[in-house]
């Protein structure tokens, strides 16, 4: 029986040409001004105060304002604007691209479990096992900014975790699996005594998984800007946990640029309580997600340029 495999693909463009004229010489220079500038970046990092063993919880409203601040400065409107009109295009394509990516998850035992990973990458337990391990790591080694990670990687979570589930119980919206018209019923403002009843019916937008993943490992990646491995990792992991809940019927492609938004605005915020980390590099990078077809498939493609 022929398998049909979801379009789904992560491309990462980069610059690949440096002009001819400069020489080994000034080459050799960049390469040390950035092993200076990197080495730098360690350095301070070990010198930022340590968290309070409570600030996981109690410094969340003051990254809710932070991030609050953030959505309003003048150079987010377009990304906001273009998040809206990005989930009104995946929202009218819903339907198709669930039904054809939901044939993977049923294709063979072994796609169902490779799926069951990539949801499982999105759950919580993973996310404070990841803090955990950052926090006792540096309690062990006295490494500092190992701490904070951990720390923040916690807080980014609970702020994340209690905005995602706002818009939850706000937007009403029914799971792929659960979905009584193509697309699924959006029941604004729902009886929360249902809601409770039948959380499925009500609970797809936008996605907790994913925008907790998208925070835990922005704050990874803002508190280790030296790690250039770091981003397309991360990118790639991202878009494994986004597959595997589309695949499971637990969300809609649709549910996922907002999830992406508030994790890296909560995530980021979350990593520089005190405004800028010395040496944080100043590298813009955009993702744009669409959906893709082939000729015998769907999915989404996400484009992350760097």
């Amino acid at each position: 029986m022929l398998c049909v495999l979801p379009a789904f693909c992560i491309v990462l463009n980069a610059p690949l040409t440096q002009a001819a004229e400069h020489s080994a010489t000034t080459d050799v220079a960049r390469q040390t001004e950035i092993v200076d500038t990197l080495s730098m970046t360690r350095m301070a990092s070990q010198d930022l105060p340590l968290p309070a063993w409570h600030a996981m919880i109690t410094h969340v409203p003051a990254t809710w304002y932070g991030a609050y601040q953030r959505v309003f400065e003048p150079m987010n409107v377009s990304s906001i604007v273009g998040m809206g009109a990005l989930t009104g295009a995946l929202v009218s394509t819903d339907a198709e691209t669930y039904r054809l990516t939901h044939k993977f998850y049923t294709a063979s035992t072994f796609h169902k479990n490779f799926v069951e990973v990539c949801v499982y990458m999105g759950d919580g337990l993973p996310h404070f096992g990841a803090a955990a391990g950052f926090a006792l790591f540096g309690l062990l080694t006295g490494d500092r900014r190992a701490i904070r990670t951990g720390s923040q990687i916690a807080e980014a979570l609970v702020g994340t975790a209690l905005v995602v589930h706002t818009f939850k119980h706000i937007s009403g919206r029914q799971r792929p699996t659960n979905a009584t018209r193509p697309g699924g019923v959006w029941d604004v403002f729902p009886n929360q005594l249902d809601y409770s009843r039948s959380v499925p019916r009500y609970d797809a937008f936008p996605s907790g998984h994913l925008s907790t993943t998208v925070a835990t490992l922005t704050v990874i990646m803002e508190n280790y800007p030296e790690a250039g491995w770091l981003k397309p990792v991360s990118y790639s992991l991202m878009g494994l946990v986004g597959f595997g809940l589309v695949n499971k019927g637990m969300h809609w492609y649709s549910d996922f640029p907002m999830a992406i938004a508030l994790g890296h605005l909560i995530g980021k915020t979350a990593a520089h309580p005190e405004g800028e980390v010395p040496g944080e590099r100043q590298q813009k990078y955009a993702v744009n997600i669409m959906p893709a077809f082939t000729d015998r498939s769907g999915g989404v493609a996400v484009e992350i340029q760097f």
